[in-house]
Order: C-alpha cells, then sequence, then structure tokens
C-alpha cells in the first residue's frame, strides 16, 4: 500500500514548496500564519465530540446573525449584534457540529505543516483525532433525516466534505513512524471504511451535494486502492464523469446558480487533484463539451462591477471575489492553466481595499469554517499554499469587461464601462431545487451603485426564506398573486452596437396561459429602456415589481396615495402599502444620498401604482427597503419603462419619453439627441437623430428558431394520455379513449392506477362492502430515513375510494405495530395521512408548482382530547372545512373515513375523467420524526423522506379514473 502522499500533494511539490518558501517573502509569511494557527490548536489542544452535531441552529434568530463559533470556547455561542449567547441542545448540537467540521479543516493544516517541518508532534495530532473519531463513530446516531445518512452531522454531503478532509491529512501523515500498523488498521475499518459505507447508501444524483460524495468516496477509495470505490465517484451513474457532461451547462457554470457553482467546484477540483496526483489527467479533458476550466471562467463572465457575484437563485448576497476563500480557488487555476486572466483577478483581490464588502459569508458554508477574511497572499488557506505559482505574470486589469451572454445559465449581461453601467436579464435555466421563479429579472448597477438587485436567498431555517424565493421580491413580473411556474427562458435577441445594446428573452408559461418576453435596451449614454410584455388570453392580475436603495418617490402624485393592501403568495412581507390608479404616464425616484434612479413610465388603462417596504439584502433584516409595483387587469400588456441615474445636483439627461403610437416610444434628451424606439413583431427598429436630423437605424431581429421553454418538465410531460376536456357529447366513447390512453400511459410511465367506485348515498356514509382498491404494502412503496422498513406488520395500509352524488369517500385502514398521534415535532410527524387530487391540465401535470387546481390535505387523526382535523398543503383547497373525518383505532392500527365534498376540490366532475391521485401514510414509531412512509404511487429506490414536510411532488402521482 502507497503510505506517500498522493492525493492531495506529493514528496516532490512539498521540496519545490520549501525552495518557495526560501525565495518568496510572502509564500513564508503565509506559512508561519499556518503553522502559528497549528501550533495553538496544539497548545490548546481539542477533544473528539462523543456526539454528533446538528443544523440550521448557526443563526441568532432574532437580528438573522450568524452566530460566533469559537472552537477554544464551548460554552460560548454568541450572538455578534445583540449579545445573546445560545445554549439550548439544538444550539450545543450547532456549535459541536462546527467543530466536527474546524477539527478537519485544521487536521489538513496540521499535515502541511508535518510535512514541512517533520516534528512528529504534528503528526501524532492526527494520529489521536483519527484514532479518537474510529473510536466513536460507530456510537454516533445515522442521522438520517435532513439531507441523507450520517453519522457525524445531520447530512450526507457534510459528512463527506469531513471524511475527505480527514482522509487528505491521513494521507499527509501515515508514513509518519509514531503510526503502528494495528492505528492502520482501525483507521481504515473503523473510520473510513463504514463512513463511506454511510455515504454509498445516499446516491444524490445529479446536485451539488452529491458531487461532494464523490469527492469523499474517491479519497477513501485512494487511500484503500479499492477500484470499486474510485469508478463509482469517478463514472459511476451519477459520478464526476457524468456531472461534468450534464450537471455543468454550456458555458461553464453549475445548473443550480452561482452559489452552488462555487460550492461544487470545491469537488469538482478536489476530484480533479486527487487524480491528478494519481496519474488521471481530469484538467485538459473535455466532457461533452464541458471542461473544469469553463468552471473557472464562467463566474468571471457575469462578475458585478463591485468585484461580487449575481445573487442569483439560492446564493449569498454580494458575495465578494477578494474572499480568500475564492481567491485560493483561482490560486489553483493559475497553477493548472497559467491564463492570464487568471492573474489578473489575483492581482486585483490582493490589492483590494474595502475590507468591510468582502468580509461577508461567502459560498464556502461548512466547506470552509475558518472565519472569511480579504485575500492576501501572505494568508493563503491550504488549498493556495500547496497550489501557488509565485509569479503572476505582468498583466492588468479587470479579466472580463464586455457584454456576454451566457446561454448555458441563461444571463445576459450588457456593459458599457464608460458609463459604469452593468445590467443583466436573467432569463434561462431555471436551477432545479435551488431556483427561484424570477424568469426575466433585472438587475442594475450605475456607477458603482446598486439600483436594481436580486437579494438571493435567506436562511434556510427562518420564516423570511419564503420571501426571498417569492416572485414579488425580484425585479420581474407575476400573474394574479402566484409565483411563476418553474420553467426555463430562452434569448431571442443579443446584440451590442457603439451606440446601443439590445437583449431580448422570452418565457413561455410564467403562469398557466401566460407568456413574457423582455427587451432591455442599453445606450452608450447610459439609459436603460425595459419593455416587459406578457400576453394571455384570459385576463389576469398582473405585478410588474422593482425593489432597490432608499426612498420611493412617485413625483407629482405623492398626495393622491391612499392605504392599500395585497393579496399573494407571500405579499404579506410588503409593509406600509400606499397607492393610486392613473391612465397616465408616472415619473418615479429611487433616491438614495448623492444620487437618484429616475423612472419614466408610461401609462396605459387600469393601471395601479404601489409603494411600500420589504425586506432587502438578508443580513440586513429586520431593516425594510422600498418596493416599486405596478399593477395592471388586462389580457395582455407591456409595461414600458426608462431609466436614468441623475447625481445629485446635476441635471436629467432625459426631457422627455412619451409613447408615439402603438409600439413607438420616443426618448428626447437635453443634449439635443433623440431615439425613437419601435417593436414589430419579430424585432426591433431604434432611430437615432440629433437635433431632429437623422443619423442612423438600427434593426435587431429575433433569431429564428421554434421556442419550447417547458424543458425542465420530465419526460412524463410529452406522453399523451387524454384528460377531459369537458367538450365531447359522446362521453362513454370519450371514457374508452381515455381510458386506453391511459392504459398506454401507464405502460410507459408505470403509473398506478385506480377505478373509482361509485356508490350510493347511504347512511352511515362507510355502510358500502369493504373492497379495497388502493394498497400499499411493497418495499417499492417505502421511503424510509433511519429505519428500514420491517414488513407489512411495521407499515402498511388497504384503502377504498369511491364516489356518490355529493363528493369522494376514501377510506383507510393503516396496519402500524405502534400507533402515535402525538408528540412528533411537526404534525405531519405523527401517524397520519396525506392526500392529493390534481386537476389541472395535462402540461400542468409535469410541474411542481402548485397551480390551480391541485388540492391537497393533511389528515391529522383525533387524540384523548381532540378531534381529527385537516389541514391544507396548498392554498387552493376551498371550504376545507366542509371536508369531514374521522378516526378510530382498529385492532392492529387505525382506519380514517373521509367525505371530500365535490365544492372542496373544483366542483363535480363528469364521468370518466381523469385526475392525478395520491396517498401517502406517515408512520412514527418514536423519537419526533418520521420514520417511514408509504407512497402509494411508488418510492425510488433507496429514496429518503429528506425534507418533503406535507408536500409531494405532482409528477409522481398515480392517476384516477372517476
Amino acid at each position: 500500500m502507497n503510505f506517500e502522499p498522493h492525493l492531495f500533494t506529493s514528496i516532490k511539490e512539498i521540496e519545490q514548496i520549501k525552495k518557495y518558501l526560501q525565495k518568496y517573502d510572502w509564500y513564508a509569511e503565509a506559512y508561519i500564519n499556518i503553522k502559528n494557527t497549528v501550533d495553538t490548536f496544539l497548545r490548546k489542544g481539542f477533544n473528539v465530540p462523543k456526539e454528533s452535531g446538528y443544523v440550521f441552529f448557526e443563526t441568532c434568530p432574532r437580528d438573522n446573525t450568524e452566530l460566533v463559533f469559537d472552537p477554544y470556547r464551548p460554552d460560548a455561542y454568541c450572538c455578534p449584534v445583540c449579545g445573546m449567547n445560545y445554549k439550548d441542545k439544538p444550539y450545543k448540537r450547532s456549535w459541536i457540529l462546527r467543530y466536527h467540521c474546524w477539527l478537519s479543516q485544521m487536521s489538513v493544516l496540521v499535515g502541511i505543516v508535518y510535512l514541512i517541518d517533520g516534528n512528529e508532534a504534528y503528526a501524532n495530532a492526527i494520529r489521536k483525532m483519527l484514532l479518537d473519531y474510529a473510536k466513536y463513530y460507530d456510537d454516533y446516531p445515522n442521522n438520517d433525516n435532513e439531507l441523507g445518512p450520517t453519522k457525524t452531522f445531520q447530512s450526507t454531503y457534510m459528512e463527506s466534505i469531513w471524511i475527505m478532509y480527514l482522509a487528505e491529512a491521513y494521507d499527509m501523515v501515515r508514513r509518519s513512524s509514531c503510526f503502528t500498523a494495528d492505528d492502520h488498521r482501525v483507521i481504515m475499518n473503523y473510520l473510513f471504511r463504514p463512513s463511506v459505507d454511510i455515504i454509498l447508501d445516499y446516491d444524490e444524483k445529479m446536485n451539488n451535494r452529491q458531487a461532494f460524495n464523490n469527492a469523499g468516496i474517491l479519497a477513501v477509495g485512494f487511500l484503500l486502492e479499492e477500484p470499486k470505490l474510485i469508478d463509482y465517484a469517478l463514472y459511476g451513474p451519477h459520478g464526476f464523469e457524468v456531472h461534468m457532461e450534464k450537471s455543468v451547462l454550456e458555458d461553464g457554470l453549475w445548473y443550480e446558480g452561482d452559489n452552488y457553482h462555487f460550492a461544487t467546484l470545491t469537488s469538482i477540483v478536489n476530484i480533479a487533484e486527487m487524480c491528478r496526483h494519481n496519474d488521471i489527467d481530469m484538467y485538459s479533458k473535455d466532457f461533452n463539451g464541458h471542461t473544469i476550466k469553463m468552471m473557472f471562467d464562467a463566474p468571471l463572465l457575469s462578475l458585478q462591477p463591485d468585484l461580487t457575484f449575481p445573487s442569483r437563485k439560492d446564493s449569498r448576497y454580494a458575495s465578494h471575489i477578494a474572499q480568500r476563500w475564492y481567491a485560493n480557488l483561482y490560486e489553483l487555476a493559475y497553477s493548472r492553466y497559467l491564463d492570464p486572466m487568471y492573474a489578473k483577478i489575483l492581482k486585483i483581490v490582493y490589492s483590494y481595499k474595502e475590507h468591510g464588502n468582502a468580509e461577508k459569508q461567502n459560498a464556502a458554508g461548512v466547506i470552509d469554517i475558518f472565519p472569511s477574511e480579504v485575500s492576501r497572499r501572505n494568508r493563503l488557506d491550504w488549498r493556495g499554499f500547496l497550489n501557488a505559482t509565485p509569479e503572476l505574470g505582468d498583466e492588468e486589469g479587470l479579466p472580463v469587461t464586455y457584454s456576454v451572454n451566457m446561454k448555458g445559465t441563461g444571463l445576459a449581461v450588457l456593459r458599457r464601462n464608460d458609463k459604469g453601467v452593468y445590467v443583466s436579464l436573467d432569463y434561462g435555466n431555471y436551477g432545479g431545487g435551488h431556483g427561484h421563479p424570477d424568469r426575466l429579472n433585472l438587475n442594475l448597477f450605475i456607477n458603482g451603485r446598486r439600483w436594481l438587485s436580486d437579494w438571493g436567498t435567506g436562511n434556510y431555517y427562518l420564516d423570511h426564506l419564503k420571501w426571498y424565493r417569492s416572485t414579488i421580491a425580484h425585479n420581474t413580473i407575476g400573474v394574479d398573486g402566484y409565483t411563476q411556474l418553474p420553467v426555463d427562458g430562452e434569448c431571442i435577441i443579443f446584440e451590442e452596437k457603439p451606440e446601443v445594446s439590445i437583449v431580448s428573452a422570452q418565457v413561455k408559461e410564467i403562469a398557466p396561459g401566460v407568456d413574457m418576453k423582455r427587451t432591455i435596451i442599453l445606450f452608450a449614454n447610459g439609459l436603460l429602456f425595459d419593455c416587459a410584455g406578457v400576453e394571455s388570453e384570459e385576463k389576469h392580475k398582473y405585478h410588474y415589481a422593482l425593489h432597490s436603495f432608499g426612498d420611493l418617490i412617485i413625483n407629482n402624485n405623492e398626495s393622491k396615495l391612499e392605504p392599500a393592501n395585497f393579496e399573494g403568495e407571500n405579499y404579506s412581507f410588503i409593509k406600509e402599502i400606499y397607492g393610486f390608479s392613473t391612465d397616465n404616464d408616472c415619473h418615479l425616484e429611487f433616491r438614495v444620498k448623492e444620487a437618484s434612479l429616475n423612472i419614466y413610465s408610461i401609462g396605459c388603462k387600469n393601471t395601479s401604482f404601489f409603494k411600500g417596504k420589504a425586506y432587502g439584502p438578508p443580513t440586513r433584516i429586520p431593516e425594510l427597503f422600498p418596493v416599486l409595483v405596478i399593477e395592471r387587469n388586462e389580457k395582455s400588456t407591456d409595461f414600458v419603462n426608462l431609466m436614468e441615474e441623475v447625481e445629485e445636483r446635476n441635471k436629467p439627461l432625459v426631457s422627455k419619453f412619451n409613447r408615439v403610437s402603438d409600439n413607438v416610444y420616443q426618448i428626447e434628451c437635453y443634449d439635443g439627441f433623440k431615439y425613437l424606439i419601435q417593436k414589430e413583431h419579430r424585432r426591433w427598429t431604434i432611430d437615432f437623430y440629433q437635433c431632429n436630423n437623422f443619423i442612423k437605424r438600427y434593426a435587431f431581429v429575433q433569431a429564428d428558431k421554434n421556442v419550447d421553454n417547458n424543458n425542465n418538465m420530465d419526460s412524463s410531460g410529452k406522453d399523451e394520455f387524454v384528460l377531459n376536456d369537458n367538450k365531447s357529447n359522446n362521453k362513454n366513447n370519450n371514457q374508452n379513449i381515455r381510458s386506453e390512453s391511459v392504459i398506454k400511459a401507464l405502460h410507459t410511465l408505470q403509473k398506478p392506477t385506480v377505478t373509482i367506485k361509485t356508490v350510493k348515498d347511504t347512511k352511515p356514509l362507510d355502510s358500502f362492502e369493504w373492497e379495497p382498491n388502493i394498497i400499499l404494502n411493497k418495499k417499492e412503496q417505502v421511503r424510509r430515513a433511519e429505519k428500514h422498513w420491517q414488513g407489512c406488520d411495521d407499515l402498511s395500509a388497504e384503502a377504498m375510494i369511491c364516489r356518490n352524488d355529493t363528493g369522494i369517500i376514501l377510506k383507510v385502514r393503516v396496519r402500524d405495530d405502534n400507533v402515535l398521534f402525538s408528540g412528533g415535532k411537526y404534525y405531519f410527524d405523527n401517524d397520519s395521512i396525506q392526500v392529493y387530487f390534481d386537476r389541472r391540465k395535462d402540461k400542468y401535470r409535469t410541474m411542481a408548482k402548485a397551480t390551480p387546481g391541485l388540492y391537497g390535505f393533511t389528515v391529522i387523526p383525533g387524540t384523548y382530547d381532540n378531534s381529527s382535523t385537516i389541514k391544507a398543503v396548498w392554498s387552493e383547497t376551498e371550504n376545507i372545512g366542509k371536508i369531514a373525518v374521522s378516526t378510530c383505532l382498529i385492532e392492529d392500527g387505525y382506519e380514517i373515513l373521509m367525505h371530500i365534498p365535490w365544492s372542496s376540490i373544483g366542483g363535480k366532475p363528469e364521468k370518466g375523467e381523469i385526475w392525478g391521485f395520491d396517498i401517502i401514510i406517515n408512520d412514527r414509531d418514536s423519537g419526533v420524526r418520521r420514520d417511514l412512509q408509504m407512497v402509494w404511487s411508488g418510492c425510488y429506490e433507496g429514496e429518503r423522506i429528506y425534507l418533503r414536510e406535507q408536500y409531494h411532488d405532482p409528477k409522481r402521482f398515480g392517476l384516477l379514473i372517476l
């Protein structure tokens, strides 16, 4: 077995580093900084916790501020704002989680110092840590409730990060004489092998967490010299190569957004580094048009003027590239590719002066447990220290200064550097579970000021997350108060001329039956024209929203403002709402100290303007920021606005902005220039005038290709089983056609189906003959947490679904060896059932987003002093109080009887209609969380309860024939 370092460094590389330490003072200072940190660690000592950690309790709930983690003070877990020291058990376990992370990452620094210094005390510290972990590992509980199985944390990916760091440290020191043969055996057999077995038990498929899992598996695979582990991590069903081919988009960004791009990039390069040190070259390999280098290039393409990354999807707000963690990734990138672009960005960040902006948290999270700090080359982290190329060349300046259309992720960026303007339109890839319903969101910088911003995401465990994941919290259009559907868009025009730049994009079905287009035109003088249009065959209430800073002033109309209210998904977060209605043009301002963003809004009938306040940057909660909402009730409409920044004491450039005729708009400027903008069917034209003399015309034509933006739907959306359209007079023949289609669809999709039984209106309601037509008794129907299903006595069910003239009757008999109706953390953690109906058109059944026609509720059985109740899963369920439910215990479990009136689920259907349908049985036998779920429509192999709460993906439903 190879005991020489061969994961992240080698003896040859360490010898080169020793030479650099003699030659470069800053490199020597970087080493001294690492060594001092390690010596303090050894002097103060450490204790491997005998308890596993807990996630989500690292933030003060009052101030939304991360608690201060001091690894040498387990009794102190304080809020830096209010000073509260949190000692509750979840917070103590959160401190322990971070301590586990800290130990593993400290072990890497200890290993580096050992390789440079050679003192056996450093190797012995790692030996003690690994042996203690090997001793306690088997006794850690399998916390398989949050994000997969794990022993030390509460998610598989965290365990993967932890074990990879420990493997890296062990690789650096295991040739030390302080280890005995028995030590090696114990560490391998009681720590690394069982940990990787836990990780292998949960395949997270295409998302970022599986990339972490692959890195952990690969590290242990190389240590153990086990080809099966190496092959699984690199070439398995969701291994490294598959991720590079399918989860990396054509522009090099990871599909889940900017934040998760960087989080995943660490795993990608960790795998590449381990391969490199084992004679496998991943850096120069092409993966179906994608390369690792593209993943380093992509974030620089959209880098904002203040050197922060876009806060798209679930990203931290204003994460700055001058943070140490980002810089050290680009140290590695420069060493592997020697691209001057990376050297340029390193020079910029190492000379960055505004410390406050760069000390905010980065995307690393638990990947880098050490406090965020401004990058300095004499304070490299472990990755930068091992991979720095000392000489960065002579080139200077920003790496990217031009406009760019990132077609993979769907972000178009227009830049006018002489005017300090950066504007982006987020049109494309939704981003999976970390995506936000914000297609065609607008982002605007002028002269270094953030005017229109995407706020990113909030704390995953606090209620304000709902705001940041809503449509109304973004600079885009919402429909009828709902969040947009999770769809992708497409860019149809992207061009740049010396005098003007344009991007136009469209999205099909941002809401059922509603399409949206948005065109932004940036002029060389810094003016921004924005036309956001929506089209539908039915009338809707549209909300065009903008979010900014300072104060919102509606010029010449403030006196008309009256208190107002909004209704919609997460609209309750908007406070201090005032509004007025007008058909006329309107002039508005977002005003901050020393400047304002002037907005000239073209009038239209049925228009109302609203100003309110809501959360802005998540780090500044509970402070409120201005919100502009323009409302129209129309079938189709265009929201047309012109924006310009005006410095204090300067005159505006715009003297007039008006509609000349339908779809023709004119901008007149005080400097004598005039622009005529015309919207046509498939193109935009712009005429330039000076002193009324025509100068030139530009015509920008839409790309000539078909657009189908529902490509986020899975393949089930393409199977044509027919739903009732209520137009056929031949009901029996129509039913036969539908039944044949269903059989075909079931063959393709393997969806279970049940035909509802018709019974007479009888009293008692359940006096019909018991003939169950729904069975839940198979392993393939089980989702689990820590506990494995023990068979039908553990959990199973039979149900009978019937209809009478007034509604649906559902009788469920649950077989459960330990019935617990109370004591769970949440109501759905107790023994209970969840029932779902989907009456939507077939194309919407492939969307996880709740839209009208989707109904669901959780039935909460009664206890000794409470009767049974029902909670709606989605707000669409009407007259929920009219649903009758009764629960009783039976010999081997419990029985639930329900009557669901047609009025509670959208009205009485035609005979032969086909609905989506599912039923879930929740089971808790101990603790406070669910142990098992049984799902009638079936589960994926090894599927976990995960963070499902009471929700269920409609794409997974079976079929109900009425």
